[in-house]
């Protein structure tokens, strides 16, 4: 059939395509729909070229810097409690490996990782399998990073800039630098990608210094909880981490929208960062000043940063309500969301009637449109439905990554307006008859009123 057509038989069923009753899950890529391919293999495990600090500080840089890089840096900003490169890095080796771009994982918050290496809750690297497995390793990594609730909103987005600042100057990406003046582009994940909404407004909160004097030593990075008394930075600095375009992708809206199952573990006492928190009423604002370009990238069934928080729930600045979304004020953005199922007429349907948890295993065909759309890597191989309620979904590599985070991020990078970004998912293919495709379900777009 036709790529851009739709098989009636997919909903009514073929024998070699919607697999009988007693199919074994071991089976299920002989009978089910796979969907399409990542454009290469990826490495295990990508050492970062160089690395500054420590996780437990609150400091820890990894840049990515290629042999032939460009002038383009690319500020990477984590998820909640996902501070070690490793969920990401797949999309860290495309970045710098095959974009030939200066790739900088930045870690804002204090949590239990060592370096780049696999999650310690992971059991040195074995996958988990099971359920409790699964609930203690999320419990581990959680409570690893409760310690960033120490500080202020504000302070953990100035401390994502400090440590961002030392390794732009130790890698001599700056004004009159080696390389040439860079290029910054700042992209998010989940906490993080709210985060990069409100990197302009924590410069904007910086004091200037006058004299010319750098805000960080260049002997060693700075510590945390840093800066304890507001970032300083000198005119030249702040002018420097002004990004060209943001990439935010699954952002919640404010710092104190953590999902309840992480709410439980929070312990009693001061919470700075849920108390003096920040939303994006207060830091959307400054995006229009030099107009920033913005592209957000939702998922259809992300349920930690619902398509509705933004659409719909509405807050309030000095009397004044507003969408979420209108609170950005650049006129140069756009919302993308990705949808789950392969597109019939008007409507997203699935195109596999197996959907229980025993038969989807982790690496299976499924194609979820959630909230860790961005996360490349896991901590566990235990059923996918139960870390989609969980975390937001398991990190692997599919089509929702590299046709869609990897490409939008891309386009922005490569100079596409960001309200004229466009997304091929690809195809789904019956592993039996590999003749049979259907389309992706298309990437849609929404701008408000």
């Amino acid at each position: 059939m036709s790529s851009n057509s739709y098989n009636p038989k997919i909903q009514s069923g073929t024998p070699e395509c919607n697999p009988p009753a007693f199919y074994d899950k071991h089976e299920r890529l002989d009978y089910g729909w796979k969907p399409p391919l990542p454009p290469q293999s990826y490495p295990s495990n990508l050492t970062p070229t160089h690395e500054w600090g420590s996780h437990k500080d609150g400091n820890y840089v990894a840049a990515y810097i290629p042999s032939n890089s460009s002038n383009i840096v690319v500020i990477y900003l984590h998820g909640f409690a996902l501070g070690s490169p490793w969920f990401y890095q797949d999309h860290l080796y495309h970045l710098s490996q095959e974009k030939g771009y200066n790739a900088i994982f930045v870690d804002y918050q204090q949590d239990a990782f060592e370096g780049y290496t696999y999650p310690p809750a992971s059991d040195s690297g074995k996958l988990i399998e099971d359920i409790e497995g699964l609930w203690d390793a999320a419990k581990d990594l959680v409570e690893g990073a409760l310690d960033s609730l120490h500080i202020t909103a504000l302070q953990t987005v100035q401390n994502a800039i400090n440590n961002a600042l030392y390794a732009l100057q130790q890698l001599e990406l700056t004004p009159n630098g080696s390389k040439g003046d860079p290029e910054i582009y700042i992209f998010g994940h989940s906490v993080g990608g709210f985060l990069s909404l409100s990197w302009v407004y924590g410069l904007t909160q910086a004091t200037i210094d006058g004299t010319g004097n750098p805000s960080v030593s260049l002997s060693q990075p700075p510590s945390s909880p840093n800066p304890s008394n507001g970032l300083t930075l000198t005119q030249d600095q702040q002018t420097l981490l002004m990004p060209k375009a943001i990439v935010a992708a699954s952002p919640m809206t404010h710092t104190a929208s953590l999902p309840d199952w992480i709410a439980k573990f929070l312990p009693q006492g001061d919470q700075p960062f849920l108390e003096n928190s920040l939303d994006i009423a207060t830091t959307g604002g400054v995006l229009g000043d030099a107009d920033t370009p913005i592209a957000m990238l939702l998922g259809a069934d992300d349920t930690l940063a619902p398509i509705s928080s933004w659409q719909d729930t509405k807050s309030k600045d000095n009397g004044t309500e507003k969408i979420n979304w209108d609170w950005i004020a650049s006129t140069k953005k756009r919302m993308y969301i990705s949808q789950r199922y392969a597109k019939s007429g008007d409507r997203y349907e699935p195109i596999t009637t197996q959907s229980d948890c025993l038969e989807i295993p982790m690496g299976g065909n499924q194609l979820w449109a959630y909230h860790n759309q961005s996360v490349t890597n896991t901590i566990a191989n235990a059923c996918e439905g139960l870390q989609i309620e969980v975390i937001g979904g398991p990190g692997k590599m599919d089509a929702m990554r590299f046709n869609y985070i990897w490409s939008g991020l891309d386009q922005v990078i490569e100079g596409t307006d960001v309200t004229q970004l466009t997304f091929n998912m690809g195809e789904w293919t019956c592993a039996k008859k590999p003749e049979e495709t259907v389309p992706v379900a298309p990437v849609t777009s929404w701008v408000s009123n």
